[in-house]
């Protein structure tokens, strides 16, 4: 098996951006359609006009050949560098965290089965990650993902391992500096990608891309969602003045965990 990693260098200076799809195997509709925006960029059809966009259609070619959500172990916890490779998912870590540490921006395109909605996982208070994040056309976002997962697996004390536990790839790639998302689509919005391969993340729906800047959305209709509480030192108001924050996500059968 080998991971297929595409770059697009422009002439003008910028930050990277990365892609990353079906980092769980089973989750295709990020490989379709990162794999549709290859096709336009090498057509001819979008352009890039600063900085470098890095894709990885498929993160965990094992799994996506044989449909499952991972082989040995969840690629998406404990992905750090490690000096033994015990799993098929640890072989895939020093392929993935340099491109990871490399990067400005990543989005980690996942999906789930059930209808609810697109929505946006979110890691703290950064209000730049926040900023790329709005700019994605998304009005549903998750915050406390990390320290929920901890309470639910056990890890209550803040230790270094029980946050190498829960460390996955937007998390890895906060580490390194980097804005990082997790974008999820619900199973109707995946069976159009899938199916059609029309649709790709709104910030990429444009003849000419360029990311050197993510600008603000101007939509004002935004709900706040929060799981374990909010970021520190945010309000409601800090948001828009319609955004409403919620302990439960409002949204029929939103998966578990990512």
């Amino acid at each position: 098996m080998t991971i297929q990693v595409i770059r697009y260098h422009t002439l003008q200076p910028g930050p990277t951006l990365l892609l990353l799809g079906a980092v769980h195997g089973n989750e295709t509709c990020g490989a379709h359609a990162i794999k549709h925006l290859n096709a336009l960029l090498d057509n001819a059809r979008v352009h890039l006009t600063a900085g470098t966009l890095i894709t990885v259609p498929i993160a965990n070619p094992k799994a996506y050949a044989t449909h499952q959500r991972f082989c040995e172990r969840n690629l998406n916890r404990q992905l750090y560098p490690k000096a033994t490779c015990t799993y098929y998912e640890d072989h895939l870590t020093p392929i993935l965290c340099p491109l990871l540490a490399e990067a400005d921006c990543v989005l980690d395109l996942h999906s789930y089965t059930s209808q609810g909605g697109p929505f946006i996982f979110l890691g703290g208070n950064n209000s730049q990650e926040t900023t790329y994040a709005r700019a994605l056309g998304v009005n549903h976002f998750i915050y406390g993902w990390q320290d929920a997962y901890n309470k639910a697996v056990g890890n209550t004390n803040e230790t270094y391992q029980a946050h190498l536990e829960s460390m996955g790839i937007t998390e890895y790639a906060r580490a390194k500096g980097a804005l990082a998302i997790t974008l999820d689509l619900d199973g109707d919005i995946a069976n159009i990608v899938q199916s059609e391969h029309v649709s790709f993340p709104p910030i990429l729906q444009t003849r000419k891309i360029r990311i050197n800047r993510c600008p603000m959305a101007t939509d004002t209709s935004c709900d706040i969602l929060v799981v374990g509480g909010g970021p520190a030192g945010s309000t409601a108001a800090s948001w828009t003045s319609t955004a409403r924050w919620s302990p439960v996500m409002p949204m029929s059968g939103w998966p578990r965990w990512r």
